[in-house]
């Protein structure tokens, strides 16, 4: 959304993308967190959900390191900050995003509940 962004963007013509940016994020972190502990057992939902955020948030700093180095790469050592290279740092979301889709829509199978074993 804000690939088409130029040097001379005002804060409110970016204002309408980051709110439903904003909007999109709120709405998904419920849904996201229930299916993520849905068939867990009640009393493990809790180490679930613990995962679950802290796998969201290494991503998250993977995915900013991994854009940084684009951008820095990008730029091309004259140290000058340019559209053109944060436009080019942009495209690792992008493509981790369609990468995501790919894995979610055809890697991934559904296994059967193994029962329970019980010791004694």
């Amino acid at each position: 959304l804000f690939l088409p962004v130029t040097a001379d963007w005002t804060y409110a013509a970016m204002l309408p993308t980051m709110l439903l940016l904003g909007l999109a994020f709120s709405l998904a972190y419920g849904p996201l967190t229930m299916a993520a502990t849905e068939g867990v057992a009640e009393e493990r939902q809790g180490l679930a959900g613990g995962l679950l955020y802290t796998a969201m948030q290494f991503g998250t700093a993977l995915g900013l390191s991994a854009v940084t180095a684009v951008n820095v790469a990008a730029l091309g050592g004259d140290g000058v900050t340019g559209l053109d290279s944060i436009r080019t740092a942009l495209l690792v979301p992008v493509v981790a995003g369609v990468l995501a889709v790919l894995v979610t829509a055809f890697g991934l199978r559904a296994r059967a509940a193994e029962p329970a074993v019980s010791v004694g």
